[in-house]
């Protein structure tokens, strides 16, 4: 990890690379997210979004992430209830009624058993990161 040196009101503040680039891939999300709604001429309807269905496992209730990095981050956190560790792999996207943008859709398999478990659906254009755990997984740490 870099440490940066930034100045604000005339002191020398410290700033870790990891901190730089969540900061700068949160910039970049909320402009690319506007620019796309704005393109495809959506409202930006997220804060009226009802969830329905199971957490993380239905196109209704998907996990909302504010980018593709923090979506990445929060699947490499999660292991199965047991503590056996998962792996995740991309299979495409869907689109929703309830949400303007597309959302992504991960398959989940136990890395020790190498069986293939559920498709996780998570949404990477929310304002805030979601803090809990779709149900049969937890986080590591």
């Amino acid at each position: 990890m870099w440490l940066f040196g930034k100045k604000k009101n005339s002191k020398e503040e410290k700033i870790s690379s990891d901190d730089a680039l969540q900061e700068f891939s949160k910039e970049k999300t909320n402009y690319n997210r506007e620019f796309i709604l704005k393109l495809t001429g959506e409202s930006d309807n997220i804060d009226e979004f009802v969830p329905t269905g199971e957490f993380g496992y239905e196109p209704s209730n998907p996990v909302m992430a504010v980018s593709v990095p923090e979506s990445y981050a929060y699947l490499n956190k999660l292991a199965c209830i047991n503590g056996d560790d998962i792996s995740w792999t991309r299979q495409g996207s869907t689109s929703t009624s309830f949400l303007p943008l597309p959302m992504d859709i991960y398959l989940i398999t136990n890395s020790k058993t190498g069986k293939s478990m559920k498709k996780i659906y998570v949404y990477v254009y929310a304002k805030k990161m979601s803090i809990k755990t779709p149900e049969g997984l937890k986080f590591k740490y």
